[in-house]
């Protein structure tokens, strides 16, 4: 890997992120005009709707690259590229409760709420009504800068096929990689997590939240492939 990409970047305005994009294309000798265009016009949901095209050998080295520069970078870009291949709201089969009851309980503890009991439901109506609470607004504060902003739009664009809420969960997650070195958020919150929420969206379900003294987990219906 060149120097250039390896050292911290210091500028996030989004003419330099756009021109590191496109640099990093011709680096690594990627043709693809679609993407280039993409890349100078800065659109985040388009740029990772091209990736998405392109085989994960090719994608995610670029990916990698890109945040490398960025604080806590080589954390940045392989949470990065696990968001962009979420198969959001899309389950490849029936999940049982015992499965995904694992994954609730790190999100409550990382969230830091009660124990509930687990709702897997079918309901996307009573998911819809459930939410996680109202974050630490002082420790979300202390992190905020121009990096912080750069990588909320771009962490949003990944999470294509996302609702709104779910993509700003994402965004969330990649926050608090970029910022985990900031004393008052890592009292606030000693684990990520945002990032605990990506593993139930893994599985194509939607951890929604508290919802009548239970933690709702909505299970999308299983479509054919």
């Amino acid at each position: 890997m060149s120097t250039i990409y390896s050292e911290p970047i210091t500028d996030y305005s989004e003419i330099a992120l756009r021109q590191r994009g496109v640099n990093l294309l011709k680096r690594h000798g990627i043709r693809n005009e679609n993407l280039s265009q993409e890349m100078k016009s800065g659109c985040y949901t388009s740029i990772f709707d091209c990736l998405r095209q392109m085989s994960h050998e090719k994608a995610k080295p670029l990916v990698s690259e890109f945040y490398i520069g960025f604080p806590n970078g080589e954390d940045l870009g392989d949470y990065m590229n696990r968001i962009i291949w979420l198969p959001w709201f899309r389950p490849a089969r029936k999940y049982e409760a015992k499965e995904i009851r694992p994954h609730v309980k790190r999100i409550e503890r990382a969230f830091k709420i009660d124990n509930y009991p687990l709702d897997l439901t079918v309901d996307e109506g009573v998911a819809r009504d459930a939410n996680l609470g109202a974050a630490d607004c002082a420790a979300w504060g202390a992190v905020w800068g121009a990096v912080w902003g750069a990588n909320w739009d771009a962490a949003l664009g990944a999470a294509g096929g996302a609702t709104r809420g779910a993509a700003g969960n994402a965004a969330g997650g990649a926050t608090y990689i970029i910022a985990q070195d900031v004393a008052e958020l890592r009292k606030a919150y000693p684990e990520n997590p945002f990032e605990k929420l990506i593993g139930v969206y893994e599985f194509g379900l939607w951890p929604a939240g508290i919802k009548d003294e239970k933690f709702v987990v909505w299970h999308p219906e299983v479509r054919r492939r």
